[in-house]
């Protein structure tokens, strides 16, 4: 997946206010949430146009105390370790969600000594070049074929939909046009219909974000279907 454009508003000049600079994986962050919102109702994008949780995030930690002065790799690892992984990582990714379901997921990287022994490590052995987690791949070298020791860092994610006859575009139709679907209290239906209609003729990088938004939107369809949110 490509990187997205950098996204310039009022919320991303704020932060380069706070922190100095505009952390790729913010830029990211927030340029998903922008290609939700254009999926959301009128009236759910009039009630969160003055809400910014990226900047109440930050607002929470002591950034003057724990970033200023830091190398930007370590800036952005503290942000990430009281913001991402204790609320989406943990929650959603990991323990919590394998919990819920009674499946064993330990995360060991997260012992604290481990975490500790990482957080010790010279910038240049956690990044070199383009490689990221150097120190790891280094660590594991004897095992591990150069395919994989090379291989550039990607998420773990479900196929995408390439066929119009893949199973998942069947899903899809038949969720979006569910009488949950047209209950649901957050999407416009209109605009998911005719994403998934453009789905196929999107280009790899744009279909797998494209299609990450309407997994999104078929989660909260099933959710509605079996809590009755709105």
């Amino acid at each position: 997946m490509t990187m997205p454009a950098p996204v310039r508003s009022p919320q991303m000049d704020a932060l380069q206010r706070r922190i100095g600079w505009l952390p790729a994986t913010l830029n990211m962050a927030l340029a998903m949430a922008n290609g939700m919102s254009s999926l959301f109702r009128e009236d759910i994008n009039a009630q969160l146009q003055d809400l910014h949780p990226l900047l109440a995030g930050l607002d929470r930690l002591p950034l003057a105390q724990r970033v200023a002065g830091r190398d930007p790799l370590n800036q952005m690892l503290y942000i990430n370790a009281k913001t991402v992984l204790p609320n989406f990582i943990l929650v959603y990714l990991g323990d919590r969600m394998e919990m819920a379901h009674s499946i064993e997921g330990r995360v060991p990287f997260l012992d604290h000594r481990v975490a500790e022994a990482a957080a010790r490590v010279p910038v240049d052995l956690k990044v070199k070049g383009i490689r990221e987690k150097h120190v790891l791949r280094e660590a594991t070298k004897d095992v591990l074929i150069p395919e994989v020791y090379d291989r550039q860092k990607h998420p773990f994610t479900t196929p995408p939909t390439r066929a119009s006859n893949d199973p998942m575009l069947a899903f899809y139709r038949d969720t979006f046009s569910s009488r949950a679907a047209k209950d649901q209290p957050i999407y416009n239906m209109a605009k998911v219909t005719a994403a998934l209609d453009r789905l196929l003729e999107c280009p790899d990088d744009q279909r797998i974000a494209l299609e990450g938004a309407l997994q999104r939107v078929a989660s909260v369809v099933v959710m509605q279907d079996r809590f009755g949110m709105a």
